[in-house]
Protein backbone atom coordinates (compact mmCIF):
# COMPACT_ATOMS: atom_id res chain seq x y z
CA UNK A 1 0.00 0.00 0.00
CA UNK A 2 1.43 3.36 -0.92
CA UNK A 3 1.61 6.29 1.36
CA UNK A 4 -1.13 7.85 -0.60
CA UNK A 5 -3.20 4.75 -0.22
CA UNK A 6 -2.70 4.88 3.34
CA UNK A 7 -3.53 8.27 3.74
CA UNK A 8 -6.90 7.58 2.05
CA UNK A 9 -7.74 4.80 3.47
CA UNK A 10 -6.89 6.18 6.83
CA UNK A 11 -9.36 9.33 5.83
CA UNK A 12 -12.07 6.40 4.69
CA UNK A 13 -11.53 5.34 8.24
CA UNK A 14 -12.13 8.42 9.94
CA UNK A 15 -15.31 9.04 8.02
CA UNK A 16 -17.25 6.11 8.10
CA UNK A 17 -16.00 6.10 12.17
CA UNK A 18 -18.00 9.94 11.85
CA UNK A 19 -20.73 8.38 10.28
CA UNK A 20 -21.45 5.16 12.51
CA UNK A 21 -21.01 7.55 15.30
CA UNK A 22 -23.58 9.92 14.26
CA UNK A 23 -26.09 7.72 12.14
CA UNK A 24 -27.74 6.35 15.10
CA UNK A 25 -31.18 5.10 14.70
CA UNK A 26 -32.34 2.81 11.47
CA UNK A 27 -33.29 3.33 7.89
CA UNK A 28 -36.15 1.14 7.98
CA UNK A 29 -38.11 0.02 10.72
CA UNK A 30 -36.72 -3.82 10.08
CA UNK A 31 -33.68 -3.00 10.81
CA UNK A 32 -34.48 -2.40 14.12
CA UNK A 33 -36.94 -4.92 14.79
CA UNK A 34 -36.26 -7.76 12.19
CA UNK A 35 -32.85 -8.12 14.33
CA UNK A 36 -32.59 -6.11 17.24
CA UNK A 37 -36.20 -6.87 18.96
CA UNK A 38 -35.62 -10.43 17.45
CA UNK A 39 -32.70 -10.81 20.05
CA UNK A 40 -34.37 -9.38 22.63
CA UNK A 41 -37.52 -11.44 22.29
CA UNK A 42 -34.80 -14.59 22.27
CA UNK A 43 -32.88 -13.26 25.46
CA UNK A 44 -36.35 -13.87 26.93
CA UNK A 45 -36.56 -9.79 27.92
CA UNK A 46 -40.19 -9.59 26.44
CA UNK A 47 -43.04 -12.08 25.18
CA UNK A 48 -43.68 -12.92 22.07
CA UNK A 49 -46.85 -11.24 21.87
CA UNK A 50 -44.74 -7.66 22.00
CA UNK A 51 -42.56 -8.41 18.78
CA UNK A 52 -43.29 -8.28 15.42
CA UNK A 53 -45.62 -10.33 13.77
CA UNK A 54 -43.11 -11.81 11.40
CA UNK A 55 -42.06 -13.71 14.48
CA UNK A 56 -44.94 -15.89 14.85
CA UNK A 57 -45.05 -16.55 11.13
CA UNK A 58 -41.62 -17.63 11.56
CA UNK A 59 -40.85 -15.98 7.87
CA UNK A 60 -37.14 -14.37 8.91
CA UNK A 61 -33.61 -16.01 8.95
CA UNK A 62 -32.45 -16.08 12.74
CA UNK A 63 -28.45 -15.94 11.92
CA UNK A 64 -28.26 -12.28 12.26
CA UNK A 65 -30.37 -11.31 15.24
CA UNK A 66 -29.09 -14.68 16.68
CA UNK A 67 -25.14 -12.76 16.34
CA UNK A 68 -27.14 -9.50 17.92
CA UNK A 69 -28.07 -11.49 20.68
CA UNK A 70 -24.49 -12.81 21.49
CA UNK A 71 -23.37 -9.29 21.53
CA UNK A 72 -26.17 -8.21 23.49
CA UNK A 73 -25.63 -10.27 26.34
CA UNK A 74 -21.96 -9.91 25.89
CA UNK A 75 -22.20 -6.20 26.46
CA UNK A 76 -24.69 -6.14 28.94
CA UNK A 77 -22.26 -8.28 30.90
CA UNK A 78 -19.39 -6.03 30.64
CA UNK A 79 -22.11 -3.54 31.73
CA UNK A 80 -22.12 -1.53 27.90
CA UNK A 81 -25.42 0.80 27.73
CA UNK A 82 -27.33 0.52 24.85
CA UNK A 83 -26.51 2.92 22.77
CA UNK A 84 -23.04 1.94 22.84
CA UNK A 85 -23.95 -1.63 22.06
CA UNK A 86 -25.31 -0.38 18.98
CA UNK A 87 -23.02 1.99 18.20
CA UNK A 88 -20.20 -1.27 17.99
CA UNK A 89 -22.30 -2.93 16.14
CA UNK A 90 -22.04 0.06 13.30
CA UNK A 91 -18.72 -0.18 14.04
CA UNK A 92 -18.17 -3.69 12.93
CA UNK A 93 -20.31 -2.85 9.85
CA UNK A 94 -18.36 0.08 8.80
CA UNK A 95 -14.71 -1.65 9.24
CA UNK A 96 -15.65 -5.00 7.43
CA UNK A 97 -17.25 -2.86 4.49
CA UNK A 98 -14.52 -0.46 4.45
CA UNK A 99 -11.55 -3.17 4.71
CA UNK A 100 -13.35 -5.29 1.61
CA UNK A 101 -13.99 -2.44 -0.56
CA UNK A 102 -10.20 -1.93 -0.37
CA UNK A 103 -9.15 -5.56 -1.24
CA UNK A 104 -11.59 -5.99 -4.03
CA UNK A 105 -10.52 -2.10 -5.18
CA UNK A 106 -7.26 -3.91 -5.55
CA UNK A 107 -8.45 -7.15 -7.15
CA UNK A 108 -10.28 -5.25 -9.90
CA UNK A 109 -7.98 -2.96 -10.68
CA UNK A 110 -7.06 -4.87 -14.11
CA UNK A 111 -10.03 -4.83 -15.27
CA UNK A 112 -9.76 -0.81 -15.53
CA UNK A 113 -8.43 0.17 -19.22
CA UNK A 114 -6.57 2.61 -17.14
CA UNK A 115 -5.33 0.60 -13.51
CA UNK A 116 -4.33 3.18 -11.29
CA UNK A 117 -6.79 5.91 -12.04
CA UNK A 118 -9.51 2.71 -11.73
CA UNK A 119 -8.55 1.90 -8.54
CA UNK A 120 -8.40 4.99 -6.97
CA UNK A 121 -11.05 6.21 -8.54
CA UNK A 122 -13.47 3.50 -7.35
CA UNK A 123 -11.66 3.04 -3.71
CA UNK A 124 -12.49 7.35 -3.51
CA UNK A 125 -16.42 7.00 -4.25
CA UNK A 126 -16.16 3.86 -2.06
CA UNK A 127 -15.65 6.36 0.93
CA UNK A 128 -17.08 9.72 -0.54
CA UNK A 129 -19.94 8.65 -2.55
CA UNK A 130 -22.63 10.25 -0.35
CA UNK A 131 -24.64 6.86 0.03
CA UNK A 132 -21.91 4.52 0.24
CA UNK A 133 -20.98 5.19 4.00
CA UNK A 134 -24.35 5.16 5.14
CA UNK A 135 -25.16 1.91 3.63
CA UNK A 136 -21.68 0.37 5.25
CA UNK A 137 -22.13 1.63 8.70
CA UNK A 138 -25.93 -0.13 9.16
CA UNK A 139 -25.69 -3.37 10.98
CA UNK A 140 -29.27 -4.19 8.44
CA UNK A 141 -29.71 -7.50 6.27
CA UNK A 142 -28.74 -5.78 3.32
CA UNK A 143 -25.27 -4.50 4.72
CA UNK A 144 -23.92 -7.57 5.98
CA UNK A 145 -25.76 -10.10 2.95
CA UNK A 146 -23.79 -7.46 0.98
CA UNK A 147 -20.57 -8.05 3.02
CA UNK A 148 -20.90 -11.79 2.42
CA UNK A 149 -21.50 -11.65 -1.37
CA UNK A 150 -18.83 -9.61 -1.99
CA UNK A 151 -16.75 -11.56 0.12
CA UNK A 152 -17.17 -14.50 -1.67
CA UNK A 153 -17.12 -12.86 -5.07
CA UNK A 154 -13.04 -11.45 -3.74
CA UNK A 155 -12.06 -15.13 -2.93
CA UNK A 156 -13.41 -15.55 -6.96
CA UNK A 157 -11.64 -12.77 -8.14
CA UNK A 158 -8.60 -14.06 -6.32
CA UNK A 159 -8.97 -17.47 -8.13
CA UNK A 160 -9.20 -16.08 -11.55
CA UNK A 161 -5.78 -14.03 -11.30
CA UNK A 162 -4.13 -17.31 -9.75
CA UNK A 163 -3.47 -16.25 -6.49
CA UNK A 164 -4.39 -18.85 -4.75
CA UNK A 165 -4.16 -23.00 -5.35
CA UNK A 166 -6.17 -24.64 -3.85
CA UNK A 167 -9.38 -24.54 -6.36
CA UNK A 168 -12.12 -26.49 -4.67
CA UNK A 169 -11.39 -25.49 -0.99
CA UNK A 170 -11.63 -21.49 -2.01
CA UNK A 171 -14.88 -22.16 -4.17
CA UNK A 172 -16.32 -24.40 -1.37
CA UNK A 173 -15.50 -21.15 1.00
CA UNK A 174 -16.72 -18.56 -1.86
CA UNK A 175 -19.76 -20.56 -1.79
CA UNK A 176 -20.31 -20.92 1.28
CA UNK A 177 -20.17 -17.00 1.76
CA UNK A 178 -22.66 -16.63 -0.42
CA UNK A 179 -24.64 -18.94 1.45
CA UNK A 180 -24.21 -16.42 4.49
CA UNK A 181 -25.55 -13.68 2.19
CA UNK A 182 -28.89 -16.03 1.58
CA UNK A 183 -28.99 -15.90 5.28
CA UNK A 184 -28.67 -12.89 6.00
CA UNK A 185 -31.01 -11.77 3.33
CA UNK A 186 -32.86 -14.28 0.98
CA UNK A 187 -33.44 -11.80 -1.93
CA UNK A 188 -29.81 -12.30 -2.82
CA UNK A 189 -30.23 -15.53 -4.10
CA UNK A 190 -31.23 -14.00 -7.48
CA UNK A 191 -27.95 -12.07 -7.20
CA UNK A 192 -25.70 -15.74 -6.22
CA UNK A 193 -27.75 -17.51 -8.90
CA UNK A 194 -25.92 -14.97 -11.43
CA UNK A 195 -22.60 -15.38 -10.00
CA UNK A 196 -23.24 -19.26 -10.52
CA UNK A 197 -24.48 -18.87 -14.14
CA UNK A 198 -21.11 -16.46 -14.47
CA UNK A 199 -18.93 -19.35 -13.37
CA UNK A 200 -20.46 -21.83 -15.36
CA UNK A 201 -21.07 -20.18 -19.10
CA UNK A 202 -18.93 -17.42 -18.79
CA UNK A 203 -15.82 -18.48 -17.29
CA UNK A 204 -16.96 -22.58 -18.10
CA UNK A 205 -15.58 -24.26 -14.32
CA UNK A 206 -15.67 -27.99 -14.42
CA UNK A 207 -19.03 -29.73 -13.09
CA UNK A 208 -16.54 -30.93 -9.91
CA UNK A 209 -15.47 -27.16 -9.64
CA UNK A 210 -19.36 -25.61 -9.88
CA UNK A 211 -20.32 -28.66 -7.21
CA UNK A 212 -17.57 -27.29 -4.72
CA UNK A 213 -19.16 -24.02 -5.30
CA UNK A 214 -22.67 -25.51 -4.63
CA UNK A 215 -21.67 -27.24 -1.57
CA UNK A 216 -20.35 -24.77 0.24
CA UNK A 217 -23.49 -22.61 0.04
CA UNK A 218 -25.37 -25.27 0.73
CA UNK A 219 -23.63 -26.11 3.94
CA UNK A 220 -24.12 -22.42 4.89
CA UNK A 221 -28.35 -23.11 4.26
CA UNK A 222 -28.21 -26.10 6.12
CA UNK A 223 -26.47 -24.39 9.38
CA UNK A 224 -29.17 -21.61 8.54
CA UNK A 225 -31.80 -24.56 9.11
CA UNK A 226 -30.27 -25.94 12.44
CA UNK A 227 -30.30 -22.37 13.61
CA UNK A 228 -33.72 -21.37 12.88
CA UNK A 229 -35.12 -24.59 14.36
CA UNK A 230 -33.08 -23.69 17.81
CA UNK A 231 -34.76 -19.98 17.39
CA UNK A 232 -38.19 -20.73 16.49
CA UNK A 233 -38.03 -23.84 18.70
CA UNK A 234 -39.47 -26.09 15.87
CA UNK A 235 -38.43 -27.63 12.93
CA UNK A 236 -38.77 -24.73 10.65
CA UNK A 237 -37.24 -23.79 7.02
CA UNK A 238 -37.64 -19.55 6.79
CA UNK A 239 -37.22 -19.45 3.21
CA UNK A 240 -40.01 -21.61 2.36
CA UNK A 241 -42.19 -19.76 4.74
CA UNK A 242 -41.11 -16.52 3.52
CA UNK A 243 -42.12 -17.33 -0.43
CA UNK A 244 -45.52 -18.95 1.17
CA UNK A 245 -46.39 -15.73 3.26
CA UNK A 246 -45.29 -13.50 1.29
CA UNK A 247 -45.65 -14.15 -2.04
CA UNK A 248 -48.55 -17.12 -2.25
CA UNK A 249 -50.52 -15.31 0.41
CA UNK A 250 -49.49 -11.93 -1.22
CA UNK A 251 -48.54 -10.37 2.13
CA UNK A 252 -46.12 -8.30 0.65
CA UNK A 253 -48.42 -6.49 -1.55
CA UNK A 254 -50.74 -5.19 1.70
CA UNK A 255 -47.41 -3.16 2.12
CA UNK A 256 -47.79 -1.54 -1.27
CA UNK A 257 -47.18 -2.31 -4.93
CA UNK A 258 -45.22 -0.46 -7.53
CA UNK A 259 -45.10 -0.17 -11.17
CA UNK A 260 -42.42 -2.03 -12.69
CA UNK A 261 -40.31 1.32 -13.43
CA UNK A 262 -40.53 2.25 -10.00
CA UNK A 263 -36.69 2.09 -9.30
CA UNK A 264 -35.40 4.56 -12.05
CA UNK A 265 -37.36 7.53 -11.25
CA UNK A 266 -36.54 6.73 -6.81
CA UNK A 267 -33.13 6.14 -7.64
CA UNK A 268 -32.81 9.43 -9.58
CA UNK A 269 -35.13 11.21 -6.71
CA UNK A 270 -32.98 9.65 -3.55
CA UNK A 271 -29.45 10.04 -5.08
CA UNK A 272 -30.05 13.48 -5.35
CA UNK A 273 -30.43 15.05 -9.39
CA UNK A 274 -28.40 16.00 -10.60
CA UNK A 275 -25.81 13.67 -9.34
CA UNK A 276 -28.13 10.55 -9.42
CA UNK A 277 -28.68 11.18 -13.62
CA UNK A 278 -24.88 11.24 -13.78
CA UNK A 279 -24.68 8.14 -11.94
CA UNK A 280 -27.26 6.13 -13.69
CA UNK A 281 -25.94 7.43 -17.33
CA UNK A 282 -22.35 6.09 -15.67
CA UNK A 283 -24.27 2.78 -14.75
CA UNK A 284 -25.78 2.23 -17.91
CA UNK A 285 -22.18 2.67 -19.99
CA UNK A 286 -20.28 0.73 -17.98
CA UNK A 287 -22.46 -2.36 -18.40
CA UNK A 288 -22.58 -1.77 -22.19
CA UNK A 289 -18.44 -1.80 -21.54
CA UNK A 290 -18.57 -4.63 -19.27
CA UNK A 291 -20.86 -7.22 -20.19
CA UNK A 292 -19.40 -10.18 -19.48
CA UNK A 293 -17.87 -9.02 -15.89
CA UNK A 294 -18.99 -10.79 -12.92
CA UNK A 295 -20.79 -8.04 -11.27
CA UNK A 296 -22.87 -7.51 -14.66
CA UNK A 297 -24.09 -11.01 -14.32
CA UNK A 298 -24.67 -10.62 -10.62
CA UNK A 299 -26.45 -7.10 -10.83
CA UNK A 300 -28.87 -7.50 -14.14
CA UNK A 301 -30.67 -10.70 -12.53
CA UNK A 302 -31.44 -9.33 -9.32
CA UNK A 303 -32.74 -6.10 -10.86
CA UNK A 304 -34.93 -7.86 -13.53
CA UNK A 305 -36.72 -9.64 -10.18
CA UNK A 306 -36.77 -6.87 -7.90
CA UNK A 307 -38.33 -5.21 -11.09
CA UNK A 308 -41.14 -7.59 -11.32
CA UNK A 309 -41.87 -8.01 -7.85
CA UNK A 310 -45.16 -5.80 -6.94
CA UNK A 311 -43.59 -4.73 -3.17
CA UNK A 312 -40.56 -2.44 -3.82
CA UNK A 313 -38.23 0.07 -1.70
CA UNK A 314 -35.33 1.81 -2.60
CA UNK A 315 -33.29 -0.15 0.47
CA UNK A 316 -33.85 -3.59 -1.59
CA UNK A 317 -31.30 -2.48 -3.74
CA UNK A 318 -28.67 -1.64 -1.00
CA UNK A 319 -26.69 -5.37 -1.55
CA UNK A 320 -25.89 -4.17 -5.26
CA UNK A 321 -24.23 -0.74 -4.49
CA UNK A 322 -21.02 -1.61 -4.83
CA UNK A 323 -21.25 -3.86 -7.98
CA UNK A 324 -23.04 -0.66 -9.34
CA UNK A 325 -20.35 1.42 -8.49
CA UNK A 326 -18.20 -0.68 -9.78
CA UNK A 327 -20.11 -0.82 -13.30
CA UNK A 328 -20.23 3.25 -12.77
CA UNK A 329 -16.50 3.51 -12.57
CA UNK A 330 -15.92 1.82 -15.92
CA UNK A 331 -18.77 4.50 -17.67
CA UNK A 332 -16.20 7.13 -16.58
CA UNK A 333 -13.33 5.01 -17.43
CA UNK A 334 -14.41 4.27 -20.67
CA UNK A 335 -15.38 7.74 -21.05
CA UNK A 336 -12.61 9.83 -19.79
CA UNK A 337 -9.98 9.77 -21.95
CA UNK A 338 -12.63 11.32 -24.84
CA UNK A 339 -13.86 13.79 -23.03
CA UNK A 340 -10.99 14.99 -20.13
CA UNK A 341 -10.03 18.00 -22.15
CA UNK A 342 -13.93 19.30 -22.62
CA UNK A 343 -14.10 22.36 -20.64
CA UNK A 344 -17.53 21.97 -19.65
CA UNK A 345 -16.88 18.31 -18.44
CA UNK A 346 -14.18 20.01 -15.86
CA UNK A 347 -16.77 22.23 -14.68
CA UNK A 348 -19.52 19.35 -14.82
CA UNK A 349 -17.51 17.28 -12.69
CA UNK A 350 -16.33 20.10 -9.93
CA UNK A 351 -20.35 20.88 -9.79
CA UNK A 352 -21.26 17.04 -9.02
CA UNK A 353 -18.86 16.80 -6.68
CA UNK A 354 -19.20 20.24 -4.69
CA UNK A 355 -23.21 18.32 -4.57
CA UNK A 356 -21.20 15.04 -3.68
CA UNK A 357 -19.48 16.73 -0.40
CA UNK A 358 -22.55 18.72 0.71
CA UNK A 359 -24.74 15.54 0.86
CA UNK A 360 -22.10 13.88 2.49
CA UNK A 361 -21.46 16.24 5.58
CA UNK A 362 -25.17 16.20 6.64
CA UNK A 363 -25.18 12.23 6.04
CA UNK A 364 -21.84 12.47 8.49
CA UNK A 365 -24.08 15.11 11.08
CA UNK A 366 -27.56 13.33 11.10
CA UNK A 367 -28.68 10.38 12.65
CA UNK A 368 -31.00 7.75 10.90
CA UNK A 369 -33.72 8.41 12.49
CA UNK A 370 -35.09 10.88 14.91
CA UNK A 371 -36.85 8.79 17.40
CA UNK A 372 -33.17 7.23 18.92
CA UNK A 373 -32.15 10.67 20.05
CA UNK A 374 -35.30 11.19 22.16
CA UNK A 375 -34.58 7.72 23.90
CA UNK A 376 -30.58 9.07 24.62
CA UNK A 377 -32.81 11.87 26.50
CA UNK A 378 -34.43 9.81 28.16
CA UNK A 379 -31.94 7.16 29.42
CA UNK A 380 -28.87 10.12 30.65
CA UNK A 381 -32.31 12.48 32.71
CA UNK A 382 -33.02 9.25 34.64
CA UNK A 383 -29.74 8.38 35.34
CA UNK A 384 -29.43 12.29 36.54
CA UNK A 385 -32.94 12.40 38.51
CA UNK A 386 -33.25 8.82 39.42
CA UNK A 387 -37.12 7.59 38.63
CA UNK A 388 -39.42 9.52 36.76
CA UNK A 389 -43.00 9.68 35.68
CA UNK A 390 -43.64 10.03 31.52
CA UNK A 391 -47.37 11.15 31.04
CA UNK A 392 -48.07 10.83 27.20
CA UNK A 393 -50.61 10.36 25.26
CA UNK A 394 -51.59 7.39 23.57
CA UNK A 395 -48.95 4.16 23.54
CA UNK A 396 -45.93 6.79 24.20
CA UNK A 397 -42.43 7.26 22.79
CA UNK A 398 -41.69 3.51 23.14
CA UNK A 399 -44.26 2.78 20.63
CA UNK A 400 -43.86 3.71 16.82
CA UNK A 401 -46.04 2.80 14.00
CA UNK A 402 -47.49 -0.05 16.74
CA UNK A 403 -44.09 -1.13 17.10
CA UNK A 404 -42.54 -1.70 20.83
CA UNK A 405 -38.81 -0.33 21.08
CA UNK A 406 -38.52 -2.54 23.87
CA UNK A 407 -34.84 -2.56 23.71
CA UNK A 408 -34.74 1.09 24.69
CA UNK A 409 -36.95 1.13 27.63
CA UNK A 410 -35.45 1.58 31.40
CA UNK A 411 -37.34 0.57 34.26
CA UNK A 412 -37.07 3.64 36.15
CA UNK A 413 -39.03 5.75 33.57
CA UNK A 414 -42.53 4.99 34.47
CA UNK A 415 -44.90 5.76 31.36
CA UNK A 416 -48.34 6.68 32.22
CA UNK A 417 -51.03 7.71 29.39
CA UNK A 418 -53.40 9.84 29.44
CA UNK A 419 -56.82 9.81 27.75
CA UNK A 420 -56.50 13.40 26.91
CA UNK A 421 -54.10 16.10 27.94
CA UNK A 422 -56.92 18.16 29.99
CA UNK A 423 -56.83 15.43 32.25
CA UNK A 424 -53.73 16.21 33.47
CA UNK A 425 -55.06 19.68 34.66
CA UNK A 426 -58.54 18.53 35.60
CA UNK A 427 -58.44 14.79 36.73
CA UNK A 428 -57.35 14.22 40.41
CA UNK A 429 -56.19 11.22 39.44
CA UNK A 430 -53.56 12.28 37.75
CA UNK A 431 -51.80 14.88 40.43
CA UNK A 432 -48.30 16.54 38.21
CA UNK A 433 -45.30 16.90 40.47
CA UNK A 434 -41.59 18.59 40.51
CA UNK A 435 -39.54 17.25 37.71
CA UNK A 436 -42.16 14.98 35.73
CA UNK A 437 -41.82 14.88 32.18
CA UNK A 438 -44.67 15.22 29.40
CA UNK A 439 -43.98 14.10 25.85
CA UNK A 440 -45.81 15.28 23.00
CA UNK A 441 -45.44 14.67 18.95
CA UNK A 442 -45.40 18.55 18.59
CA UNK A 443 -42.71 21.40 19.41
CA UNK A 444 -45.23 23.45 20.84
CA UNK A 445 -46.96 22.81 24.45
CA UNK A 446 -50.45 21.59 24.20
CA UNK A 447 -53.02 24.57 24.93
CA UNK A 448 -54.75 22.54 27.33
CA UNK A 449 -51.12 23.08 29.70
CA UNK A 450 -50.27 25.94 28.60
CA UNK A 451 -50.78 27.17 31.82
CA UNK A 452 -48.69 24.68 34.16
CA UNK A 453 -45.46 25.51 34.92
CA UNK A 454 -43.56 23.32 32.10
CA UNK A 455 -40.63 23.78 30.27
CA UNK A 456 -39.31 22.26 27.49
CA UNK A 457 -36.40 20.20 28.09
CA UNK A 458 -35.65 18.17 24.77
CA UNK A 459 -36.58 18.24 20.90
CA UNK A 460 -35.19 16.83 17.85
CA UNK A 461 -33.83 20.04 16.75
CA UNK A 462 -30.91 21.59 17.80
CA UNK A 463 -32.09 25.18 20.01
CA UNK A 464 -29.71 27.46 17.89
CA UNK A 465 -32.54 26.67 14.79
CA UNK A 466 -35.22 27.16 17.31
CA UNK A 467 -34.33 30.58 17.66
CA UNK A 468 -36.18 31.17 14.18
CA UNK A 469 -39.57 30.96 13.74
CA UNK A 470 -40.25 32.54 10.62
CA UNK A 471 -43.61 32.17 9.48
CA UNK A 472 -44.46 30.22 12.73
CA UNK A 473 -43.25 27.13 11.55
CA UNK A 474 -42.71 25.34 14.88
CA UNK A 475 -46.32 25.25 15.27
CA UNK A 476 -47.33 23.13 12.35
CA UNK A 477 -43.79 20.84 12.25
CA UNK A 478 -44.50 17.65 14.06
CA UNK A 479 -41.22 16.46 16.06
CA UNK A 480 -41.45 14.30 19.40
CA UNK A 481 -40.35 16.95 21.99
CA UNK A 482 -40.75 16.75 26.08
CA UNK A 483 -41.09 19.21 28.88
CA UNK A 484 -40.47 18.99 32.44
CA UNK A 485 -42.45 20.31 34.88
CA UNK A 486 -40.77 23.07 37.00
CA UNK A 487 -42.64 22.97 40.39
Amino acid sequence: MQRSEKTLFGFGLILYLLVAWNNEGYHHLDEHFQIIEFANYKLGNIPASDSPWELGKKIRPSLQPILAMAWIRIANNLAINVFDQMFFLRVLSAVLCLWLYWLLCKQLAGDFEQEIFGRRLLFRLSVFLWYMPYISVRFSSETWSALSLLAGTLILLQIKRKEITSTAVQLGLSGFLMGLAFLFRFQIAFAVIGVGAWLLFEKRIQWQQLAAWIFGGLSAVAIGFALDCWFYESTVFTPWLYYKVNIQEGVAREFGVSPWWYYVPEYLIKAIPPLSVALLLLLIAGIRHKPRHIFTWMLLPFLLVHTIVGHKEIRFLFPMAFPALFLMVQGWDAWHLKIQDWKAYKYLRNFLVGINLVILLIICLLPAHKVVGTYHFFHHYVKETGPVRLYTLDKGPFYYQNLRFSYYELPDLTVRPVAQWKDLRDSSAFLLRKGDLIFNQNLQLPPELENLPLRRVYTGFPNWILQFNVNNWQARTPMWTVFRMER
